[in-house]
């Protein structure tokens, strides 16, 4: 991929997704956050190799979006690059379980720790 510049990647992704500056709740990581217009200023002067190897973007930076929506860094490798989030929609089923994690296994959904399958 290359040299990235971390103002125009942001940009392209909240273009991408109808975003504008305005739109910007706030931006922030996992400790603390960083008024939208000193993000803006600083992002502008980061330049990061977005190709294969080391991420080098802070991994928990977010921009959470006034209707709830978010960006949030993705990496694979150390490719790295934004990614849209959107509110998920509730479900209409209440939870009625007693177990929220999974014993002995991975990779399971909250339906199936507390509701698991008959197997034949």
């Amino acid at each position: 991929m290359g040299e990235t510049n971390l103002f125009e990647e942001t940009v392209y992704a909240m273009t991408a997704h109808d975003k504008k500056w305005d739109d910007i709740a706030w931006v922030g990581g996992d400790e603390f956050y960083i008024d939208p217009c000193l993000f803006m200023e600083v992002a502008k002067e980061t330049n990061y190799d977005s190709g294969w190897g080391a991420q080098e973007v802070a991994d928990d930076l977010i921009v959470c979006f006034n209707d709830g929506s978010w960006l949030s860094r993705a990496e694979y490798d150390g490719s790295e690059w934004w990614r849209y989030n959107d509110c998920p929609r509730k479900p209409q089923k209440e939870f009625e379980g007693d177990n929220l994690k999974l014993a002995g296994g991975m990779w399971e959904s909250l339906y199936n720790i507390n509701y698991p399958r008959e197997w034949d």
